[in-house]
């Protein structure tokens, strides 16, 4: 999974290249420019179809839908006609890879349901974001027989491990999954309706309503509200008031979704609708009548007055998350509540009490300091990633020291560490983007972490280039030659190899032509990685990245941390792509399927195209259930 993942970044580092690469010479005329322009787009339409095409090479339907959608998002505004054969190619391909024998899933449980996700949500979300009743029509076509299962028998209350039950583990762990599946397919099609809304309000409120007289309330309708209210507020209030009576005519117990739902429904359009907005905003802010609101907070109040406190942890949370807003709209009833729950946590496990403080009423998150107090609570192999989220909380609330003290107080360690070594990485990010390049340049002299000294570095002299004077182009140059001094030029090992790219991406600013030589020069090596993995997965049981023997596009290749979302604004740079070259280091790869992914890559960095996840990222209980390594969406 490791040599994937340095794939991804080659791929990154690649479209990053193709954006820099393609800037027009100054010294052209407006008309040489677009007559270039035109010609450069003629290759990249050329070079779509050819990897529409060679999607016959490709074993799996998935895969192979991918880059079919991707193609139609890409044809939309170009050729609409050209895009919806597309789409619905992608649709036929889905069904097909429904059909297909489904895989052992025995060792996963219900991980599964992450492991074996398919694209087909990423797709349609961007299909609805041209044509909400297209991909409401395809939503259907490729519903698969699983999903239709489990919206038959959604009704279920999920149950715990360790909650008492005369079923089976395996009937329980069945009940959740479906339960699961149903409510991520709902928040699916409710959604279409908020892809909808910037072009047609109306058409928004009809999908909204009919979905939910069929299917009822989702999380997905806040984002449609919202949508729908910068266009028609009128239209907005009467459907939130819709909502509320739906949810207040629902049943709590059967539908644990619409009782979440209730909760956030009252912070956004009651507690919080007379806040004023981060930013000044034109549009009227939608809120509920009062009485509305109190019947709705009285609703969940009943119902948790007579949930079984043996239930335990299951039923806590439900408390938790209520309480708050309770006490705001019906204090003298929620106090009731408060008392029950205080009686449930007295008989719950120790270990809870760590994620059980005030920090959390409301919503709010915990201070950097307790987020490292809890975190040298934990397991070792969980405290790195807890102490990177303290790090970046304490730069963000301006509590530096105060997170810098706690670290040195918590368990001596590696992750203990690498987490100052983090924090110093952040102090000198910020110092460089505030234009404190002399304090920066202290912070980065001390770091221990090659990695962070390279990043810092690139990171100076990117900010340099920008400033476009001579005086700061030279600066720029230089200090991306103390990064390349930095760096093995024959990477061997994953971190190197991070390092390498990372320099390569800082050269596609300063030094496009060394960029470029980089690039060229570790396309073999990329080659090799991929072949690589290829070969090990075979003897990897749990291994996700390939299947039958190729890549899955749903897995493994974007898996870079934050770095594929890191350079979205340098992609924003395109304009035009040295197709050509770009294609030849395309065909350096000896795998169908690197070589085409790449290709489309060059297509997507010409026509600016974001790399990253578009349209769909807070759809569902777990955010993306897989990070899409195609970009749909501008």
């Amino acid at each position: 999974m490791k040599n994937l993942k340095l794939f991804s970044i080659f791929l990154l580092i690649f479209a990053i290249s193709s954006s820099i690469f393609a800037q027009t010479s100054p010294t052209e005329s407006k008309e040489e420019k677009e007559k270039a322009r035109q010609e450069l787009e003629k290759k990249a339409i050329a070079l779509l179809e050819q990897v529409v095409n060679e999607t016959a090479l490709l074993k799996l339907p998935d895969n192979r839908a991918l880059v079919a959608a991707s193609a139609g998002d890409l044809m939309w505004q170009r050729d609409e006609k050209r895009a919806r054969q597309l789409f619905r190619q992608a649709a036929n391909e889905i069904v097909q890879a429904n059909n297909a024998p489904a895989t052992d899933s025995s060792i996963l449980g219900f991980m599964s349901v992450f492991q074996n996700a398919s694209p087909r949500k990423q797709i349609l979300l961007t299909v609805a974001k041209y044509d909400a009743e297209l991909a409401l029509e395809l939503l259907y076509a490729t519903r698969p027989p699983n999903v239709a299962v489990a919206l038959a028998s959604s009704t279920q209350q999920p149950i715990l491990p360790g909650e008492k039950s005369q079923k089976t583990a395996a009937t329980r762990m069945e009940e959740n999954q479906n339960k699961f599946l149903a409510d991520e397919e709902l928040r699916l099609e409710q959604s279409f309706s908020a892809q909808s809304a910037d072009k047609d309000p109306t058409k928004a409120a009809k999908l909204l309503r009919e979905s939910i007289a069929k299917n009822g309330v989702t999380n997905s309708v806040f984002q449609s509200l919202s949508k729908i209210n910068a266009k028609d507020n009128k239209l907005a209030v009467e459907l939130t008031t819709e909502i509320g009576k739906k949810l207040l005519d629902g049943d709590f117990s059967k539908k644990d979704v619409e009782r979440n739902v209730t909760i956030t429904f009252l912070q956004q359009f009651y507690l919080n609708s007379d806040k004023p907005a981060a930013k000044a905003e034109t549009t009227k802010a939608i809120k509920i009548e009062e009485k509305l609101a109190k019947d709705l907070a009285n609703k969940m109040a009943d119902y948790l007055l007579q949930l079984n406190a043996s239930k335990g942890t299951e039923v806590y949370f439900q408390f938790r998350q209520a309480t708050s807003v309770l006490e705001k709209i019906i204090p003298e009833r929620a106090a009731l509540v408060k008392q029950k729950q205080n009686a449930i946590k007295k008989n719950l496990p120790e270990s809870f009490s760590m994620f059980d403080d005030d920090a959390f009423d409301g919503g709010s998150k915990p201070s950097a300091e307790k987020m490292i107090a809890r975190s040298a609570k934990m397991p070792v192999q969980m405290r790195g990633m807890m102490y990177k989220g303290a790090v970046e909380q304490a730069v963000k609330d301006g509590s530096v020291e105060k997170a810098r003290e706690s670290l040195n107080q918590a368990p001596e360690g590696k992750e203990r560490d690498d987490a100052l070594a983090y924090l110093d990485s952040k102090v000198a990010e910020t110092k460089i983007k505030d234009g404190k390049i002399d304090e920066a340049r202290k912070i980065i002299d001390r770091l221990s972490s090659n990695k962070e000294k390279v990043e810092r570095i690139v990171q100076m002299a990117i900010g340099f280039q920008t400033k476009d004077t001579k005086e700061d182009r030279e600066i720029a140059s230089k200090l991306m030659d103390e990064a390349r001094r930095l760096i093995d030029d024959t990477p061997q090992d994953e971190d190197a190899i991070n390092d390498y790219l990372r320099v390569a991406s800082g050269f596609a600013y300063v030094d496009p032509t060394v960029a470029f030589s980089m690039l060229e020069t570790f396309a073999n090596q990329a080659s090799e990685i991929v072949t690589a993995a290829a070969l090990l997965a075979k003897y990897e049981k749990r291994n996700t990245g390939f299947k039958n023997g190729e890549m899955v596009l749903t897995r493994g290749l974007p898996r870079v941390g934050n770095g594929i979302f890191q350079y979205g604004k340098e992609l924003n740079l395109l304009a035009n792509s040295d197709i050509d070259r770009l294609k030849n280091i395309a065909d350096k790869f000896q795998r169908d399927d690197a070589r085409l992914l790449l290709k489309l890559y060059i297509v997507q960095a010409f026509f600016g195209k974001k790399i990253g996840l578009e349209g769909g990222r807070n759809v569902g209980s777990f955010g993306d259930a897989g990070n899409m390594v195609f970009t749909m969406g501008n």
